[in-house]
């Protein structure tokens, strides 16, 4: 009985790990791309007079309650990609959404349309508001 836990507990572990990996949590980055925490992500905004907010949520969920002076780009969208090109590539963009899963798809997809200075808020609007950070409703 126990190495059936055994196998179960291992297959687990692959699945979660291959989620992770897929998700590009773990493994390598793409060149000019980080994940941070929201405390990094509010030092970046406070201390950065150029950076952009990049919120990836639903109209939806925006309306819930932004990052001040944050843009609003649907990362389902179907003009994602021309809507994102008429941000600046010379400036950092911090990427945030709910949880950090989309923000990491939309940080990855404008590393490959050139971006150089990305940065995916692990843990999304959901992590700010945990840490208490202010919200624009």
């Amino acid at each position: 009985m126990s190495t059936q836990y055994v196998i179960l507990a291992v297959l687990a572990l692959m699945f979660f790990g291959w989620k992770a990996y897929a998700a590009g949590y773990i493994g390598p980055n793409p060149p000019g791309t980080q994940h941070i925490d929201v405390n990094q992500a509010k030092e970046i905004i406070d201390n950065g007079e150029d950076v952009q907010i990049l919120d990836v949520r639903t109209p939806q969920e925006w309306n819930s309650g932004v990052v001040e002076n944050s843009i609003l780009i649907n990362l389902y969208d179907r003009e994602f990609e021309q809507k994102v090109s008429q941000l600046s590539k010379d400036k950092p963009v911090v990427i945030i959404c709910r949880s950090g899963n989309r923000s990491n798809s939309a940080m990855r997809a404008m590393a490959d349309m050139g971006f150089t200075d990305l940065y995916n808020v692990r843990g999304g609007i959901n992590s700010w508001n945990r840490a208490g950070y202010e919200i624009k409703r």
